[in-house]
């Protein structure tokens, strides 16, 4: 990220990192060990940043920076855009090898450019995907956007990503463009489940009834601060009760529920019984989840016209192999 970019990481771990490496970070990295929520570390982002631009990601994702510099240009010509967004390649560590499959394949061509703020409410979170959260986002707008959900009393839990992906789209119009920018770790879940409800996610919970009555009372407060006008408010508040409904509905959450659902069953099996399974299941059980090598999933969305910057990925490629071979190492030594 030497092309001018500011990363500013903040720590949440209990312990922040060892000394020793903050000095080997760049001078355009400014760490900071915040040992509170996620909310929190938010609330200091909004007041630390500057920059013309913002792009959030997860401690274990990774970004090309010429596919960021490309987002960038995109917002840059097109003033109406808030946010712009590339391709996705997921990855995990398995058996000393980067496995591999091309993420949130709903985002080829996926667009939010019509002139109507709820009209692309509606459209976004019926076909949901995060087009907009893990890209690149003007940062006055990502700045309305989380202030107004922080502000709020949403239940935590539930997660920040949703309500973020769908104030951003009440703010402007976006896109994703067929080059590769973000690389996702599969090591943490991508979704949030409800905090002691293991076996509950978003779309079980909103059906009940006195807990969806605490997400209205959110959002209404959402949409209090993200818009001055008394008429508009209601407008964006019934807006974002139809278009939950529509995002708890839609076909692609009850496959996630069942895949969910197969994940608890596979990891309440005792340890012992999950280790024996593995030699015969695990490699299975991840290529009927669309895994594969990571070259192989490259190719995968290059032959779907996705732009890649082959240097860029296999230079990530070796970070992400050394970070595991050295992790390896050093647990085997303890």
């Amino acid at each position: 990220m030497s092309r001018g970019a500011r990363v500013l990481a903040l720590d949440g771990s209990r312990e922040p990192i060892d000394l020793r490496l903050i000095g080997t970070l760049g001078a355009n990295v400014k760490y900071v060990h915040l040992p509170k929520s996620i909310e929190a570390r938010f609330e200091y982002a909004h007041a630390e940043l500057k920059t013309p631009y913002i792009m959030l990601l997860g401690d274990d994702d990774m970004a090309l920076p010429s596919g960021v510099a490309s987002c960038i240009s995109t917002l840059e010509s097109d003033q109406e855009l808030v946010a712009c967004s590339g391709r996705c390649l997921m990855f995990e560590w398995y058996r000393d090898k980067i496995l591999g499959r091309p993420g949130y394949l709903e985002m080829e061509n996926y667009r939010l450019i019509g002139d109507s703020p709820t009209d692309r409410l509606v459209h976004h979170l019926g076909r949901y995907t995060s087009s907009t959260v893990y890209g690149v986002v003007r940062t006055d707008v990502w700045k309305d956007a989380i202030s107004s959900y922080l502000l709020s009393s949403l239940p935590r839990n539930l997660g920040f990503e949703l309500f973020l992906e769908g104030n951003i789209a009440l703010l402007g119009k976006s896109l994703v463009i067929p080059e590769l920018v973000w690389m996702r770790s599969s090591e943490n879940p991508t979704h949030q489940l409800v905090e002691g409800e293991s076996n509950q996610d978003f779309n079980s919970w909103w059906r009940i009834d006195h807990r969806r009555q605490l997400i209205e009372t959110g959002v209404s407060q959402m949409c209090a601060q993200l818009i001055q006008d008394h008429a508009r408010q209601e407008e964006w508040f019934s807006t974002w009760m139809k278009s939950l409904t529509l995002f708890a509905n839609r076909p692609s959450a009850r496959q996630k529920t069942r895949i969910s659902l197969l994940k608890t069953v596979k990891n309440l099996l005792p340890k012992s019984v999950r280790s024996s399974l593995e030699p015969f299941l695990g490699f299975g059980y991840r290529r009927h989840l669309g895994w594969r090598s990571i070259q192989s999933a490259a190719a995968v969305l290059a032959r779907s016209g996705v732009k890649i910057n082959v240097d860029e990925l296999d230079d990530i490629l070796e970070r992400i192999s050394n970070h595991w071979e050295t992790k390896y190492v050093d647990e085997k030594s303890i």
